[in-house]
Protein backbone atom coordinates (compact mmCIF):
# COMPACT_ATOMS: atom_id res chain seq x y z
CA UNK A 1 0.00 0.00 0.00
CA UNK A 2 0.75 3.65 -0.60
CA UNK A 3 -0.35 4.73 2.25
CA UNK A 4 -0.51 1.93 5.09
CA UNK A 5 -2.34 2.38 7.97
CA UNK A 6 -5.72 2.03 9.87
CA UNK A 7 -8.75 2.74 7.83
CA UNK A 8 -12.30 3.10 8.54
CA UNK A 9 -14.67 1.48 6.12
CA UNK A 10 -18.13 0.59 4.77
CA UNK A 11 -19.94 -2.41 6.39
CA UNK A 12 -19.56 -4.71 2.94
CA UNK A 13 -16.57 -2.63 1.52
CA UNK A 14 -14.14 -4.91 -0.44
CA UNK A 15 -10.60 -4.94 0.28
CA UNK A 16 -10.15 -3.25 -3.29
CA UNK A 17 -12.14 -0.13 -2.27
CA UNK A 18 -9.71 0.18 0.90
CA UNK A 19 -6.08 -0.44 -1.42
CA UNK A 20 -7.96 2.46 -3.15
CA UNK A 21 -8.54 4.57 -0.28
CA UNK A 22 -4.75 3.63 1.04
CA UNK A 23 -3.56 5.16 -2.53
CA UNK A 24 -3.34 2.11 -4.37
CA UNK A 25 0.06 -0.61 -4.06
CA UNK A 26 3.31 -0.42 -4.84
CA UNK A 27 4.62 -1.30 -8.44
CA UNK A 28 6.48 -4.53 -6.82
CA UNK A 29 3.27 -5.49 -4.78
CA UNK A 30 2.13 -9.24 -5.00
CA UNK A 31 -1.52 -8.01 -5.88
CA UNK A 32 -2.54 -11.49 -7.40
CA UNK A 33 -2.05 -13.10 -3.42
CA UNK A 34 -5.38 -10.75 -2.63
CA UNK A 35 -8.72 -11.63 -2.78
CA UNK A 36 -9.90 -7.87 -4.03
CA UNK A 37 -13.48 -9.00 -3.96
CA UNK A 38 -13.57 -10.25 -0.94
CA UNK A 39 -15.42 -7.70 2.27
CA UNK A 40 -12.88 -6.80 4.49
CA UNK A 41 -14.63 -6.83 8.74
CA UNK A 42 -13.87 -5.42 11.60
CA UNK A 43 -10.86 -6.21 12.93
CA UNK A 44 -9.33 -7.38 10.07
CA UNK A 45 -5.83 -6.06 8.07
CA UNK A 46 -4.39 -6.82 5.00
CA UNK A 47 -0.80 -7.16 4.38
CA UNK A 48 0.22 -7.09 0.82
CA UNK A 49 3.27 -8.63 0.45
CA UNK A 50 6.11 -8.17 -2.24
CA UNK A 51 6.81 -10.14 -5.89
CA UNK A 52 8.24 -13.25 -4.71
CA UNK A 53 8.06 -12.43 -0.84
CA UNK A 54 7.93 -15.10 2.15
CA UNK A 55 4.99 -14.10 4.40
CA UNK A 56 5.32 -15.43 8.25
CA UNK A 57 2.22 -16.07 10.25
CA UNK A 58 0.95 -12.87 11.81
CA UNK A 59 -0.56 -12.91 15.54
CA UNK A 60 -4.15 -11.71 15.69
CA UNK A 61 -4.39 -8.94 18.61
CA UNK A 62 -7.13 -9.19 20.97
CA UNK A 63 -8.77 -5.77 21.04
CA UNK A 64 -8.40 -2.72 18.70
CA UNK A 65 -9.80 0.71 18.37
CA UNK A 66 -11.19 2.38 15.45
CA UNK A 67 -9.04 4.65 13.77
CA UNK A 68 -8.93 6.98 10.83
CA UNK A 69 -5.84 8.16 8.67
CA UNK A 70 -5.82 11.44 8.03
CA UNK A 71 -6.64 12.35 4.50
CA UNK A 72 -8.42 9.18 3.72
CA UNK A 73 -12.33 9.23 3.21
CA UNK A 74 -14.11 8.85 6.43
CA UNK A 75 -17.10 6.05 6.18
CA UNK A 76 -19.00 4.65 8.72
CA UNK A 77 -19.39 0.77 10.38
CA UNK A 78 -16.28 -0.90 10.29
CA UNK A 79 -12.57 -0.74 11.10
CA UNK A 80 -9.87 -2.53 9.65
CA UNK A 81 -7.24 -3.01 12.20
CA UNK A 82 -6.59 -6.51 13.52
CA UNK A 83 -4.68 -9.14 11.42
CA UNK A 84 -5.56 -11.34 8.45
CA UNK A 85 -2.76 -12.90 6.55
CA UNK A 86 -2.48 -12.81 3.01
CA UNK A 87 -0.62 -16.52 2.41
CA UNK A 88 -3.08 -18.26 4.68
CA UNK A 89 -6.99 -16.43 5.69
CA UNK A 90 -6.99 -16.29 9.73
CA UNK A 91 -10.40 -16.87 10.17
CA UNK A 92 -11.97 -14.58 13.37
CA UNK A 93 -13.42 -16.99 15.31
CA UNK A 94 -15.74 -14.42 17.08
CA UNK A 95 -17.04 -13.54 13.34
CA UNK A 96 -16.89 -16.97 11.37
CA UNK A 97 -19.98 -18.73 10.54
CA UNK A 98 -19.95 -22.40 11.30
CA UNK A 99 -18.92 -22.87 7.62
CA UNK A 100 -16.55 -20.62 7.32
CA UNK A 101 -14.74 -22.25 11.02
CA UNK A 102 -15.65 -25.43 8.79
CA UNK A 103 -12.56 -24.23 6.70
CA UNK A 104 -10.28 -25.12 10.22
CA UNK A 105 -8.04 -28.32 9.73
CA UNK A 106 -9.95 -31.24 12.09
CA UNK A 107 -13.05 -28.82 12.08
CA UNK A 108 -16.25 -30.12 10.73
CA UNK A 109 -20.16 -29.48 10.55
CA UNK A 110 -20.74 -30.48 14.61
CA UNK A 111 -17.90 -28.91 16.10
CA UNK A 112 -18.27 -25.32 13.87
CA UNK A 113 -21.95 -25.60 15.24
CA UNK A 114 -20.78 -26.03 18.74
CA UNK A 115 -18.01 -23.11 18.58
CA UNK A 116 -20.66 -20.92 17.27
CA UNK A 117 -23.27 -21.94 19.86
CA UNK A 118 -20.86 -21.62 22.80
CA UNK A 119 -19.56 -17.88 21.62
CA UNK A 120 -23.53 -17.01 21.14
CA UNK A 121 -23.81 -18.10 24.73
CA UNK A 122 -20.68 -16.86 26.59
CA UNK A 123 -19.56 -14.22 24.47
CA UNK A 124 -16.37 -13.59 22.30
CA UNK A 125 -13.24 -15.33 22.71
CA UNK A 126 -10.27 -13.39 23.65
CA UNK A 127 -8.11 -15.95 23.27
CA UNK A 128 -7.13 -19.54 22.20
CA UNK A 129 -7.13 -20.78 25.12
CA UNK A 130 -10.54 -20.33 25.85
CA UNK A 131 -11.81 -22.53 23.11
CA UNK A 132 -10.70 -25.72 25.10
CA UNK A 133 -13.59 -24.87 26.83
CA UNK A 134 -15.46 -25.94 23.73
CA UNK A 135 -16.73 -29.63 24.10
CA UNK A 136 -14.17 -31.28 20.75
CA UNK A 137 -11.36 -28.86 21.52
CA UNK A 138 -8.33 -29.65 23.11
CA UNK A 139 -4.81 -29.14 23.36
CA UNK A 140 -3.99 -31.57 20.20
CA UNK A 141 -6.84 -29.18 18.04
CA UNK A 142 -5.71 -25.85 19.41
CA UNK A 143 -1.85 -26.55 18.16
CA UNK A 144 -3.43 -27.33 14.72
CA UNK A 145 -5.34 -23.94 14.76
CA UNK A 146 -2.20 -22.25 15.68
CA UNK A 147 -1.77 -19.05 13.76
CA UNK A 148 -5.20 -19.44 11.78
CA UNK A 149 -7.35 -18.12 14.08
CA UNK A 150 -7.84 -14.26 15.54
CA UNK A 151 -10.18 -12.85 17.54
Amino acid sequence: MKHPGLYTVASGERWGMVLTKAGGVLKDADIRSINLAEQAQDGQQLYVPKVNETVAPAAAPTTGSPAHVPGAPAAADATVGATRQVTSTVVNINLATAAELEALPGVGPALSQRIVEFREQNGPFKSAAELDAVSGIGPAMLKKLEGLIGF
